[in-house]
Parts: structure tokens; sequence; C-alpha cells
């Protein structure tokens, strides 16, 4: 006869994928957040960019996320989930290094810094997509409502209310704004 209780024996600190995803995720995050705070800084100190020069790092650090969001969706459902997360940590660990190691030899330029922005952004991307839909699979279908939100970022809570579903309750239709307000 077991002791365990139902609860214990489905905890997400006992299902070994999930704890190296919680792992990797924590460390890979990390560090992508590290390297969010150290270029933009490097950049002014270092090289004393201007404010156009930080303008256009910062937007290569969000252009691949207008670029290839939507195909690297496509892609990501073809392949591996774990390989593309392993792979995008891989490549933003290695850019980083490269933006170290140029740093250190005094090679540091901003074009430099733009590609290795323009390059992690477009990992992230590959790694954020990959992560939506390889949190719930690594736990399986009974904890992925719990394993889901220790992966990720807290969302905002502050829903509004469906309108459609409130007047079909009440049995009367939605009230519509008068001239001038907004809902």
């Amino acid at each position: 006869m077991s002791t365990e209780t139902p609860a214990r024996r489905r905890s997400l600190a006992r299902h070994p994928d999930f704890r190296a995803l919680w792992a990797g995720d924590a460390f890979g995050q990390l560090g992508a957040q590290l390297a969010m705070l150290a270029i933009p800084v490097l950049a002014v100190n270092t090289l004393a960019a201007s404010a156009w020069e930080m303008g256009a790092l910062t937007a290569a650090e969000s252009a691949a996320f207008l670029l290839i969001g939507l195909p690297a969706g496509a892609w990501v459902d073809r392949l591996r989930k774990r390989r593309v997360l392993i792979g995008a940590d891989l490549v933003r660990a290695t850019v980083l290094a490269v933006v170290v190691a140029c740093a250190l030899t005094d090679t540091l330029t901003m074009p430099i810094l733009y590609a290795a922005a323009l390059v992690m952004s477009c990992a992230t991307v590959f790694f954020d997509v990959a992560h939506q839909s390889y949190v719930p699979s690594s736990s399986g279908s009974t904890t992925s409502s719990r394993g889901t939100p220790s992966c990720r970022p807290p969302r905002p809570s502050h829903r509004s209310p469906d309108r459609r579903s409130a007047a079909s309750s009440s049995g009367s239709s939605p009230r519509v704004p008068s001239s001038g307000s907004t809902w």
C-alpha cells in the first residue's frame, strides 16, 4: 500500500523534465536579462554612443519580434521544442561571449553591438515561441496548469469582462455608450 498522497505523486518537483526545464530556463532568463541591461550600458560607457545610436541599438534588440515572429512560430511547430530551446540559449550565450571578448580586446564597435542585439533578438523569438508550447508538453496534461505559471512571467490580471456573456446572462442587450464616452 502506497503512503503517498495523490497530490504528492503529481508534484512537478518530482517530474525530471520539468525540473530540467525550470533550471535551464532560470539560468537562460538570468543571462538574457543581464544582456539586455549590459549591452546598452556597454554602448554608452565604453563606446560613448549617441542618442541616435542608442535608438538604433534598441531597434535592433526588438526588430526580430516584428520581422520573424510569425514565421518563427510556424517553423518551431515543425521542430523539436527542446532542441530549439537549447539552441537558442546557446546562440545567446555565444553572442554574449563574443561581445565580452571584443570588449576585453578593445575591438568592440557599434556595428558589432547592433549585430549582437539582432542575433540575440532572433534567438529570443525562437526561444519564446518554443517555450510556450514546450512547457505544457513537458509537464504532462494533468500538471500543465500548475507548471505553466511556474516558468512564465506573470500577466496582468486586469482583463475587461466579456460584454456578450454578461449581456446574455442578464437577458438584456449590452449597454451602448453615449457619444463622447468610452467603455
